[in-house]
């Protein structure tokens, strides 16, 4: 409560010199956009595929940051936008799980994944690069997902006795060592 103080005397003494016909100062924007989003947003329609993969992959990394932007980009005139933009949201909205290594190489600790869970089978896990063979993760027993994202220069390794399972799509622009069983319904 100490701390509100200064605070509601600061607002006070602001809001009172001022006449009734004074313009109020222009409100901030409502979001800040991390720097990049805004680009890859406007790349998405881009003639290059590799231009439109590339910045679709950022948006997907920076997560739930780009919501805003791309629920805008929902509205635009260009159908390859929208579309892109929708399949993103979608994506982004089921919360995915991110691998950050930050512990070990084991796919099964909470503490390698942004939020801090395991993926499940209703759990979308992108892998993002991988900046390390010893952050890479290893699948060493039964793994399942809904949706697997591998990213550009990331690693993924599923030993030989292990088994992964993914029930929905697949994308991978990134290594999968598959020594052991994967499969996949798309």
């Amino acid at each position: 409560m100490r701390h509100l103080l200064p605070f509601a005397l600061l607002a006070a003494a602001v809001g009172c010199g001022r006449s009734p016909n004074a313009q109020r100062p222009a409100d901030p924007p409502a979001r800040t956009a991390t720097p990049g989003i805004s680009e890859a947003i406007s790349k998405l329609g881009d003639e290059d595929y590799k231009v439109r993969r590339a910045a679709a992959e950022a948006l997907l990394a920076a997560g739930r940051e780009s919501l805003p932007l791309l629920a805008e980009a929902r509205l635009s005139q260009d159908a390859e936008v929208r579309a892109r933009a929708q399949e993103l949201v979608e994506t982004i909205e089921e919360e995915p799980l991110v691998w950050i290594g930050a512990k070990d190489d084991r796919w099964e600790n909470a503490e390698n994944w942004v939020p801090p869970h395991v993926p499940g089978p209703r759990s979308i896990a992108i892998v993002p690069e991988t900046p390390s063979p010893l952050s890479a993760p290893v699948i060493r027993g039964e793994a399942q997902v809904l949706d697997l994202v591998l990213l550009k220069k990331a690693d993924l390794t599923v030993e030989e006795i292990a088994h992964l399972r993914v029930n929905g799509r697949l994308r991978s622009r990134g290594t999968l060592r598959a020594l052991g069983v994967v499969q996949s319904d798309e």
